[in-house]
């Protein structure tokens, strides 16, 4: 394991999360994250917090812009109010397989965005 690695999962864990025991932290990201969440895995478990992971997929976001109707696009997920509201922390670590999204309909991100905004002041 990267020394390196160990070293930010550490400062992620302790410093800029304030992770203490019995507090739910959930990590979204990609495995191509993998060589960092195994030591941040053992971070959090080492200060008695209670990690969830959520991993996103190659081309989700681009297949969900291409696909999602406008009723999809201003829902809110339950699970994610859900962790907004009862976790400690979220943590996304962006480790994206294709940032292309250049092609989506600005008006389809705008509407992702106004739906998600209420919901974003809590953190």
């Amino acid at each position: 394991m990267s020394v390196v690695l160990s070293q930010y999962a550490k400062l992620l864990v302790q410093y800029c999360l304030h992770l203490n025991a019995h507090e739910k932290v959930l990590i979204r990201t990609t495995p191509l994250a993998e060589p960092l969440l195994r030591p941040l895995y053992q971070q959090i478990l080492r200060v008695g917090a209670h990690p969830e992971f959520l991993f996103t997929f190659e081309d989700q976001q681009k297949i969900f812009y291409d696909n999602a109707s406008i009723d999809t696009l201003n829902y809110i997920s339950p699970f994610y109010k859900y962790a907004v509201e009862h976790f400690d922390a979220i943590l996304s670590i962006d480790a994206p397989y294709n940032k292309d999204l250049q092609h989506v309909d600005p008006h389809k991100q705008l509407s992702v965005q106004k739906a998600r905004s209420g919901i974003k002041q809590v953190f």
